[in-house]
């Protein structure tokens, strides 16, 4: 793929004027996610920069994001920034995915972010973003106590007692606790 003249513009120094009008450059540019996407995958500043784009892409155009959660999951895997991760997840959590996508994607989205959950050395933002996709991807009472069991751990391991984090975990705790779920198969 041939590096987007535009991609130059992501520099350490980008502020938020700045990326908003990188943001809305993808309405006039379908070669621009799939640059940015590209992007994440390479060393920073520009893939932090590429990353952060992309969420505000999805804030203000979800639709250019939507049909690209298995890029964005590429992106993802490719990257090993934390904060290239962050970005990208912030996006994952929420896009709205097709049947298909949330069939080939669910268990795995559910189980990075128990993962998460059990990694002491992540950070609290993470931690954040992994009790909601153990809450937007739980699908069977099996992931149900798992992903109790894993806030549970990380509440116990990292923040004991710490608010707000521990409220935002209780709130998840009664949400997967609360949620019908399908009958499990005998």
């Amino acid at each position: 793929m041939r590096r987007h003249a535009r991609i130059e513009e992501l520099v350490s120094a980008l502020g938020i004027a700045e990326v908003i009008a990188l943001a809305d450059y993808a309405t006039e540019d379908a070669t621009w996610v799939p640059a940015l996407l590209e992007a994440c995958k390479h060393p920073k500043p520009r893939n932090r920069k590429a990353a952060w784009v992309l969420h505000h892409i999805f804030l203000r155009h979800p639709r250019f994001i939507e049909p690209n959660v298995k890029q964005l999951i590429e992106a993802l895997d490719a990257s090993e920034d934390g904060s290239v991760h962050r970005e990208l997840l912030k996006v994952i959590v929420e896009v709205n995915l097709n049947e298909a996508d949330w069939m080939k994607y669910s268990s795995m989205l559910f189980d990075l972010g128990v993962g998460i959950l059990f990694d002491v050395d992540q950070t609290k933002g993470m931690h954040y973003i992994a009790m909601r996709l153990v809450d937007r991807f739980v699908k069977s009472e099996k992931d149900r106590l798992e992903a109790v069991k894993a806030i549970r751990q990380m509440l116990s391991d990292c923040y004991n007692g710490e608010q707000p984090i521990c409220h935002a975990a209780e709130g998840a705790i009664k949400r997967i606790e609360k949620r019908n779920l399908p009958a499990p198969k005998v």
